[in-house]
């Protein structure tokens, strides 16, 4: 499926545009699986592609997924602590595929602009593709601010996790900068042992899932796992402005 996405992406985009920023609506590890997938597929491809981990929030990021260090990383080259070179990671088993963690100083050291801006183009001149594993939009304004340096935006819902209302929204702030909107990506309710990571609090008493079974683990590829038939990964298209938004299955 994530190879069929990355042959999506490829032929919306021009080869000057190169980047692509993934943001998940509500805090959690959705966000991180898409980038995660979608990148890997690219280097599958044969692409050159950078994964940059700018959602210092979640509890399995990028680096958890691919197995490198979270520092140093972006933050720390935002803060001026370090050069973005040196945040430069190799992902293991993929040789054409970096990682950049959210660095030590993630917590205290957010976006601007024009650190975005010069991030994104330097990392767009080393390779063919840069995915930004960015903030939720239901909590942070970070990931409009990132997407508006980017060439495309994927938004990551999670069934049964992330609210109708607040997907839709996450449409129209997307919608409302120059920054064309792909699509969204639906990954299942259960993502294995990932699913440990708490529901935002409104919502806890909604989550009737099952606990994850032992069998419920990451492949090497990252691919999320499924729990059942209703569980596949599916790519469906970005709400349209105009009409009701689409509930998750």
């Amino acid at each position: 499926m994530f190879a069929q996405l990355r042959n999506i992406v490829a032929s919306q985009l021009t080869h000057d545009q190169r980047v692509i920023v993934v943001a998940g609506i509500a805090p959690g590890p959705a966000a991180s699986v898409v980038a995660a997938n979608l990148a890997t597929a690219m280097a599958r491809a044969g692409d050159r592609v950078t994964a940059v981990a700018a959602n210092p929030s979640t509890t399995v990021g990028l680096p958890e997924l691919f197995g490198t260090d979270p520092v140093p990383g972006l933050a720390d080259a935002w803060s001026g602590r370090i050069d973005l070179s040196e945040t430069v990671q190799a992902a293991p088993r993929q040789p054409s595929l970096s990682v950049i963690g959210p660095g030590a100083a993630a917590r205290a050291t957010g976006p601007t602009s024009e650190a975005a801006a010069e991030t994104f183009a330097k990392l767009a001149e080393a390779g063919r593709f840069v995915v930004v594993d960015a903030p939720p939009l239901s909590c942070s304004a970070d990931a409009q601010l990132l997407a508006g340096h980017a060439d495309a935006v994927i938004l990551a819902v999670q069934s049964q996790r992330d609210a109708i209302s607040e997907t839709a929204a996450a449409a129209v702030a997307m919608r409302q900068i120059d920054t064309p909107l792909l699509g969204a990506v639906l990954l299942p309710a259960v993502l294995g042992p990932m699913n440990t990571v708490p529901l935002p609090t409104a919502r806890r008493e909604l989550s009737g899932r099952r606990a994850p079974t032992a069998d419920e683990t990451p492949t090497d590829s990252l691919e999320p796992v499924e729990s059942g038939e209703d569980a596949s990964t599916e790519v469906i298209p970005a709400v349209p402005s105009a009409a009701p938004a689409a509930e998750p299955r």
